[in-house]
C-alpha cells in the first residue's frame, strides 16, 4: 500500500493502548507469582485499569508451562480484593452478584442464568454466589464479570481464581485509577474516488463513571501509516464522548492513493486536571480508493495511402481538467489506427494500445481515448509506360504500359489509346491514367512514339564483266532492309554510268520473305565500248531509307567491229557507195570508198576509220553494183479521118529524173 502524503510526517506503527499508565505490567497474561516455580493457571482481566462503574471481564486459561492447571468442568473460585490497604465498604451490588469482596463460584461449561445466591460451596454453611460461565464450554477456561463499584476509585485490586478439584490457583493484579476509553473509527464514506476529500473521525468514549469528556491525540493509520492527527483539549463537563476528525484533501496534498486500505485510529489520552484517561485503539475498518476516471487525446500525423490502416502516432496528451494537482500520469501509446484503409480528408482514427503511465498513473482509470482525425492523402500508382521504337509498317503502334498499386495490385484507368500512329516520324503520344479507386492520383503524361524508316544496304552486279559494244548486259540491284525492317524494300532503282543515268526500275509491293531484299534489273545495250563504272542508287517509298552502292562495279566494253556493206541498188542518176553499219544498223561515218552513179558492178577498195570511239578501224575491199533501170517509154497510136496525109505513132522515152531520152 502506497500513501500518498507529503508533509513531513515518517510512518509509524499503530500500537495498542496502555490500559493503566502507571502500571508497568504487560498486557500479555502473567502467571501467579504465589508460588515456584509458575503454575501453568492463568487468570486475566479485559483491561489493567478501570473506572467506577465499568464491568471487568475476568477470563481463566491453562499456559504451556509447569504448575497445575484448571480441568475442564471444574468448579473456579474467584474473589477481587484490595491491596491499597483501604477498608471495603458496603457494596452497591446486592441482590444482583456478588459485592465488594465477595466471593463467587462458576463451573466451567455452566451457564444461561444470571449471577445469584446459591448453594453453599464453600460449605461455611452460608450460601455462596454462583455465576455462568459466559463461553458456554467446558474447555478448562471461564468467563466471567465482576463490577467495579464506586468505591474502588483509585484503588490497587487483585482477582484470584481458585480450582476447587485441581487445586490450581492464578490471580492478576488490576487498578482503578483512570478512566478506560473506547474508540470508534468512521469514515464520510466506505468508498471515495482518488481526489476527493475524506474524512476520517474517531470517536473517543470514556468509560462509565467519568465526569468529563476524554482528551489527548487520537492518530489516524492506514495499514499501519499514520496518515493524519488531531487534538482535543476541552474538558467539557459531562461524561460525553469527544470527537476527533482528520480530512485528507488533494487541496493540501494528502490524499490516499487508488487502493483499498484498512483505517484504524489510536486515541493517546490526557489529563484534563479532573480525569486521566487510558489509551484505546479503534478497530478497523475498510476503506476503497477508487481509481479517478480519465480521458486522454492523441494526434496522429497524416500519411500517403498504403493500403493499410496503419497510423504513425505523433503526440499524446490527458485530458488536464481531470488530473488531481501536478499528478505524474500521462497518456502512451503508439499504435494507431484509422477506420479503413482508403484515401480520405478527416479520416476517423482510433488508438489502439492507449494506456497511462507515469508515477501516478495507478490513481487513474483511462476510461476513452478520444478518436482523432487525419488525412490519408492520395498515393502515386506506379506507372510503367513504355513507348514504341520500330520499323514503319503502315500499322498503328503505340505505347504499352501497367498501372500497379501500393500492394502490388493491379489497377485500370489506364488509357495509352492516345498514343497510337501509323506514320513514320517521331510523335509525341499523350496518356492518362484515371483512378477507380479514390486512393490514387490521376496522371497526364506524354511518351515518345518513333516509326523508323527502315534502312538499306544497296549492292550491284552485272550479268558480264566484259562484253562487246552493242551487246545487251543486265545490271542487278539488290536492296535489303536492315533485321527487323517489316518487309523487303520497295521503290525506285537508278542506275549510273559515272553520273549518267542509265535508266530506273521499281518494285511496287513488298514481300516478307526473308532474307528482306528487294532486287531491281535494268538491261543495257548502249554502253560505250570503254570501262563504264556502274552503280545505283534506291530511291524508297514510305518506310525505307535510301541507299547508293558503296562500290562501284567496273563493266568493261570492248569495240565493235563494223559492217562495211556495198551498194546494190538500181541506177538512179545518184552517186552510190558502199557504207559503214554499226551494231544498231546505224550508218557510221568514216568510210572511204570509191562512189558510182552508172550502172555496172564494181569492186571497190575501203577504208574505214572509226569516228564514235566505239568501233574498231578496217580496211578491205567490196562489190558494189548498180543495175541499169527501167526508161519509161510511152507510145500512142494514131486515131483520126483520113486527110491523105502520112499518119503514124507518137512516143516518147524517159529517163530518171526526167531526162528524155
Amino acid at each position: 500500500m502506497k500513501l500518498k502524503k507529503l508533509f513531513d510526517l515518517k510512518k509509524r506503527n499503530s500500537r495498542k493502548p496502555r490500559a493503566n499508565e502507571f502500571v508497568l505490567e504487560s498486557l500479555e497474561s502473567r502467571l501467579l507469582l504465589s508460588a515456584v516455580p509458575m503454575t501453568a493457571a492463568v487468570v486475566t482481566t479485559d483491561h489493567l485499569d478501570y473506572a467506577p462503574r465499568e464491568t471487568a471481564v475476568i477470563t481463566t486459561s491453562n499456559t504451556n508451562g509447569e504448575g497445575l492447571q484448571f480441568g475442564a468442568g471444574e468448579s473456579v473460585r474467584f474473589q477481587v480484593t484490595r491491596t491499597d490497604g483501604m477498608t471495603d465498604v458496603a457494596g452497591s451490588t446486592a441482590g444482583v452478584g456478588p459485592a465488594g469482596n465477595e466471593a463467587w463460584y462458576v463451573v466451567d461449561g455452566v451457564g444461561g442464568f444470571a449471577a445469584h445466591l446459591g448453594s453453599d460451596v464453600s460449605g461455611d454453611g452460608q450460601a455462596d454466589w454462583i455465576a455462568p460461565d459466559n463461553d458456554l464450554t467446558v474447555n478448562s477456561s471461564i468467563s466471567t464479570t465482576w463490577f467495579v463499584e464506586e468505591q474502588y476509585r483509585n484503588s490497587s485490586l487483585l482477582v484470584t481464581a481458585e480450582g476447587q478439584a485441581s487445586g490450581a490457583v492464578a490471580s492478576q493484579a488490576f487498578t482503578d485509577e483512570n478512566v478506560n476509553t473506547t474508540t470508534v473509527v468512521t469514515a464520510s464514506s466506505a468508498t471515495s474516488i482518488y481526489g476527493d476529500d475524506v474524512t476520517f473521525t474517531a470517536t473517543v468514549t470514556p468509560s462509565v463513571g467519568a465526569s468529563t469528556r476524554p482528551v489527548g491525540t487520537v492518530d489516524f493509520f492506514a495499514d499501519g501509516i499514520l496518515i493524519g492527527s488531531a487534538d482535543v483539549d476541552n474538558p467539557l463537563v459531562g461524561g460525553l464522548s469527544s470527537v476527533f476528525s482528520v480530512t485528507l484533501s488533494a487541496t493540501t496534498f494528502d490524499q490516499l492513493v487508488a487502493g483499498s486500505y484498512s483505517i484504524e485510529a489510536l486515541f493517546t489520552g490526557g489529563d484534563n486536571g479532573i480525569d486521566s484517561f487510558n489509551d484505546s485503539a479503534s478497530g478497523i475498518i475498510d476503506h476503497t480508493v477508487g481509481q479517478k476516471d480519465i480521458t486522454g487525446s492523441f494526434l496522429v500525423d497524416p500519411k500517403v495511402y498504403d493500403g493499410t490502416t496503419a497510423a504513425s502516432v505523433f503526440f499524446t496528451e490527458i485530458d488536464l481538467g481531470g488530473v488531481v494537482g501536478s499528478d505524474d500520469v500521462a497518456l502512451s501509446g503508439s499504435i494507431a489506427s484509422f477506420a479503413d484503409p482508403n484515401a480520405g480528408v478527416g479520416k476517423p482514427v482510433m488508438l489502439l494500445d492507449g494506456a497511462l503511465v507515469g508515477v501516478d498513473a495507478g490513481n487513474y482509470n483511462l476510461t476513452s481515448v478520444a478518436t482523432t482525425t487525419a488525412d490519408i492523402d492520395k498515393a502515386d500508382a506506379i506507372l510503367d509506360v513504355i513507348g514504341f521504337d520500330g520499323f514503319y509498317d503502315g500499322n498503328q503502334h503505340g505505347a504499352t504500359g501497367t498501372a500497379t498499386g501500393v500492394l502490388g495490385e493491379p489497377l485500370a484507368g489506364l488509357d495509352l489509346s492516345g498514343t497510337f500512329f501509323s506514320t513514320v516520324g517521331i510523335h509525341l503520344g499523350a496518356w492518362t491514367f484515371t483512378d477507380v479507386t479514390g486512393n490514387y492520383t490521376d496522371w497526364v503524361d506524354i511518351v515518345e512514339i518513333v516509326l523508323n524508316e527502315a534502312a538499306t544496304t544497296t549492292t550491284i552486279s552485272a550479268s558480264t564483266a566484259t562484253s562487246t559494244y552493242g551487246d545487251l548486259v543486265t545490271l542487278t540491284a539488290t536492296v535489303t532492309a536492315e533485321a527487323g525492317a517489316p518487309g523487303r524494300p520497295i521503290g525506285m532503282v537508278e542506275f549510273f554510268d559515272g553520273a549518267t543515268s542509265l535508266g530506273s526500275t521499281s518494285v511496287s509491293s513488298q514481300d516478307l520473305i526473308d532474307p528482306l531484299a528487294s532486287v531491281f534489273t535494268l538491261d543495257v545495250d548502249t554502253l560505250a565500248a570503254g570501262p563504264h563504272s556502274i552503280s545505283a542508287v534506291f530511291t524508297p517509298t514510305t518506310g525505307f531509307l535510301g541507299s547508293a552502292s558503296t562500290a562501284p562495279m567496273v563493266v568493261n566494253v570492248n569495240k565493235a567491229n563494223a559492217v562495211v556493206t556495198g551498194y546494190s541498188g538500181v541506177y538512179d542518176a545518184a552517186v552510190h557507195g558502199a557504207t559503214a553499219v554499226g551494231v544498231f544498223g546505224e550508218n557510221l561515218g568514216g568510210l572511204s570508198v570509191p562512189m558510182h552513179t552508172d550502172a555496172g558492178a564494181y569492186l571497190d577498195t575501203f577504208t574505214f576509220t572509226d569516228m564514235t570511239g566505239n568501233y574498231n578501224n578496217a580496211t578491205g575491199s567490196v562489190i558494189s553494183s548498180i543495175a541499169k533501170a527501167d526508161a519509161t517509154i510511152t507510145v500512142l497510136g494514131y486515131t483520126g479521118v483520113y486527110d491523105a496525109a502520112a499518119h503514124g505513132a507518137t512516143g516518147s522515152a524517159t529517163g530518171v529524173l526526167g531526162v528524155n531520152l
